[in-house]
């Protein structure tokens, strides 16, 4: 046990052990009986902490917070493991002193924020790719701009016979119809021939500029809509418990995707929900109703002026809006998201 308790000892003493290596080679580390990895992470753990650098200042800083903190073997591995993956000499260094810094506790959510904030997400680029598997069932991943996609999905029922039909064949996809948000002050724009400046929203969740609008056939998608900025949807229509068809398009288009904040679930796979739940008086009417995904509509709190659990969608001068519990924040959604 004393000889166990020695190593351990040993091991949470990580810059007074790796002093020790003194400038050897993942090699000269292999010959003396460490394994492949160890040795190569021992060598570049001293280059790190002891060797010739052009930030001889930070190098000490974290040398010294490293030793202050009593950070061992593994926690000095575990930094290196985020700070690998800055780019930015300087901003490496200075990431490696910050978590030398904190408790070793802290170190990896830290750590995982940190890099989140330092390194910006991998934007995604159009194409296909091809996976392959052992058990004979191979993957593949389209990625493109979202009218493209939506186009390529639209008619598609999930399954492989779907696809392969449409795809080899050609037929069993349908046209794709879906609905174009315009205000008219965009629509302005678009006829000036400043369409690259305007982004439009589909129904079914994808999104366009208006140069790429006026490019495609007017005739693939089935309505146009027009909205007061104050009044909200121009057409209104006053009529039963479950809404109209036509009710149904002017929703979707004043929010093309769930009206609650964050969800992406196309309208057109939404439901038509009462701001003023039906049950207490609510009409059937286009002020009257928003786009919410089957989820969202479940836990829209009704019959409540000040949601206290998840909120409620209402409509302010004319927009529709999440209203947050206790009324702390009240957030357009939809055609009104500046």
């Amino acid at each position: 046990m004393d000889t166990l308790e020695g190593l351990f000892r040993q091991l949470s003493r990580g810059i007074e052990l790796i002093s020790l290596v003194e400038g050897a080679s993942p090699a000269d580390l292999a010959a003396l009986g460490a394994s492949g990895e160890d040795a190569k992470d021992y060598a570049h753990l001293w280059q790190v902490y002891f060797g010739p650098t052009g930030s001889t200042r930070k190098q000490a800083a974290a040398r010294d917070a490293a030793i202050t903190r009593g950070l061992s073997l593994a926690d000095l591995r575990t930094i290196e493991r985020f700070v690998r993956r800055i780019k930015d000499h300087n901003k490496a260094w200075d990431l490696r002193v910050e978590l030398a810094s904190i408790a070793p506790g802290e170190i990896v959510r830290t750590g995982r924020r940190r890099v989140k904030e330092l390194v910006p997400p991998k934007r995604k680029q159009p194409g296909t790719r091809l996976r392959r598997s052992a058990d004979g069932m191979w993957d593949i991943r389209i990625t493109g701009p979202s009218e493209t996609i939506a186009d390529i999905y639209s008619g598609l029922d999930g399954t492989l016979e779907a696809f392969t039909r449409a795809y080899f064949t050609g037929t069993g996809h349908n046209t794709v119809v879906t609905n174009v948000v315009v205000q008219l002050d965009e629509l302005d724009k678009i006829i000036a021939g400043e369409g690259d400046e305007v982004i439009l929203q589909l129904t079914n969740g994808a999104t366009m500029t208006g140069a790429q609008f006026l490019q495609r056939r007017l005739a693939g998608y089935a309505y146009f809509g027009l909205f007061h900025p104050l009044e909200g949807p121009v057409n209104a229509y006053r009529t039963q418990r479950l809404a109209n068809f036509k009710q149904h398009v002017l929703a979707a288009m004043e929010n093309p995707v769930c009206a609650w904040p964050g969800c992406l679930r196309g309208a057109d796979e939404c439901q038509a929900h009462h701001i003023d739940a039906y049950g207490d008086g609510g009409d059937t009417n286009s002020p009257n109703l928003a786009k919410l995904c089957g989820y969202h509509n479940g836990v829209n709190e009704d019959g409540v002026d000040i949601p206290t659990r998840r909120g409620k969608i209402i409509r302010r001068r004319g927009a529709t809006c999440w209203l947050a519990p206790h009324a702390r924040a009240c957030i357009p959604t939809g055609m009104y998201v500046v």
